[in-house]
């Protein structure tokens, strides 16, 4: 079997048939074929046996469609990894969603070798600047709001979760500050923060004077520069989702050129930039606050909340008593009972706040993973590819039907089956996380997309997940077979 995900992409199941087919295969060629039923059967109904005719009297195939209600649970993240190199700077109020504002730390890379382009005129630096680039932003971008750039005096941490950053400010110095209004250009966005020109001066004096310090990223750090804290600090209403911050540093230098006239040389004053810029490779560290929540976190059975881009997160547990009873082996008349779960989906329905309730849209990605493997997942890069049997993305929101679908997590249900069973006892819950996550694609030989990589979505985004009895729900399609002899062992 081979299933493609995309944008485009709808599953399907291909069953390539041997001239003679075991038991096991008509297992898997019955599933395949009954799994579209999923969208057009209800709970709990039994179909008839097929395929009498090709398989002995004593075995018979009972394929069986079920449903199984998940329990839910809104849950708080705490912190969030990332590697990218986009933050969030600013706060806004959201009458659902509560109240969220962004600021972060950003690291500029080192250059091993690095000297000025160019001599600056008369060894003066012109101009010094906080270079800010965003795409977009959330809330109202016509409101007024200034930001304020600091330098960080103190060493950083290695590693890429967001967390308080108010204990690496200690001793932080502000440089510059700027007023701006988030749709101030067309096109491309950026913010050019003046700030103290006494650091493009320390730079350029150690580009001539001590050229080790370029040539580590450390030896950077801890004698020119360690980091840039960046907040909005006034103004409400609006945040921004920066994808690169820039040190700036312009100078004048001399050129010697032709005149206007191209007849004659001339000794010209021309302008240049050197830029030192935060990278992925470097650890970013970002802030973000969440206030009034408390009324999103209490038990419901109305409504769960997806929040980004550190905020709110739904557990859902299948019960381990559920499982058992439906799948475990049985014995009945001397024969053996097991359920193959060939398939199982599952939708989750999005209520869509009244209009003026929210600024914010549902995330475009939804990914369900074991709650367990929730930190692993991130740090080492995983993606539903990678680890087809454990983790699935959802198909791209539908903003039609309102909700996220998951097209076939059997994989899930069938190895959690395996893991945990002893001796026909199940003893464990399935306990599984939504949360939102951005997705990277990359192009196959086809022309298709196919996921890249798979990130903690880094921007302001919610959804209101339906709870109430009934919309809630795994739907499996499974194959009940029998065999004298004794039961099978789990696979």
């Amino acid at each position: 079997m081979s299933c493609s995900k995309g944008k485009s992409a709808k599953p399907y199941h291909v069953c390539y048939i041997d001239t003679l087919l075991s038991m096991k295969k008509i297992t898997a060629l019955i599933g395949s074929l009954l799994i579209g039923l999923l969208l057009f059967t209800g709970c709990n109904d039994r179909l008839s046996t097929v395929g009498s005719g090709v398989r002995p009297a004593d075995d018979a195939l009972v394929p069986e469609v079920d449903s199984f209600d998940l329990h839910a649970k809104t849950i708080k993240i705490d912190s969030v990894y990332d590697r990218s190199t986009y933050a969030l700077l600013g706060h806004f109020s959201d009458a659902t969603y509560g109240e969220y504002r962004a600021s972060y730390i950003c690291r500029l890379q080192s250059a091993p070798g690095f000297k000025f382009t160019h001599e600056p005129y008369k060894g003066q630096i012109k101009n010094t600047y906080v270079r800010l680039r965003y795409t977009s932003w959330v809330g109202d971008s016509t409101i007024l709001s200034k930001a304020t750039v600091f330098e960080v005096k103190r060493a950083l941490p290695q590693n890429r979760y967001s967390r308080d950053l108010t204990p690496y400010l200690e001793g932080a110095k502000q440089i510059g500050f700027l007023s701006y209004r988030a749709a101030n250009a067309k096109g491309n966005h950026e913010l050019m923060i003046p700030v103290n020109n006494e650091i493009g001066e320390r730079i350029y004096k150690a580009s001539k004077e001590s050229p080790q310090y370029f040539e580590s990223q450390k030896s950077f750090e801890e004698n020119l520069l360690r980091g840039l804290f960046i907040e909005s600090s006034t103004g409400s209403g609006c945040m921004l989702s920066v994808y690169n911050t820039e040190l700036v540093i312009e100078y004048d230098y001399e050129h010697m050129g032709k005149t206007a006239d191209k007849k004659t040389d001339s000794l010209q004053i021309l302008t240049n930039s050197e830029v030192f810029t935060a990278t992925s490779l470097l650890y970013m560290h970002r802030q973000f606050e969440t206030s009034r929540i408390d009324e999103l976190l209490k038990p419901s059975d109305k409504f769960g909340y997806l929040t980004s881009p550190q905020g709110l997160a739904l557990t859902l547990t299948l019960k381990a008593e559920d499982l058992q009873k439906s799948f475990l082996t049985k014995e009945s008349k001397g024969a053996t009972q097991r359920k193959l779960i060939n398939g199982a989906t599952l939708s989750l329905a999005v209520d869509v706040p009244p209009s003026g309730a929210t600024i914010l849209q549902p995330p475009a990605y939804l990914l369900l993973l074991p709650k367990d493997s929730l930190v692993s997942f991130f740090e080492e890069g995983k993606t539903e590819l990678s680890s087809p049997r454990s983790f699935f993305l959802s198909s791209i929101y539908s903003v039609s039907k309102r909700e996220y679908s998951f097209n076939n997590i059997s994989t899930l249900l069938n190895d959690h089956l395996a893991k945990h069973n002893e001796k026909g006892i199940l003893k464990k819950d399935l306990e599984l996380i939504a949360i939102p996550v951005s997705r990277e694609t990359t192009s196959t030989h086809g022309g298709g997309k196919i996921t890249a990589r798979l990130n903690n979505y880094i921007y302001p985004s919610a959804a209101r997940v339906q709870l109430h009895k009934g919309s809630l729900t795994i739907k499996t399609i499974s194959t009940l077979y029998k065999e004298k002899g004794g039961a099978l062992a789990s696979k």
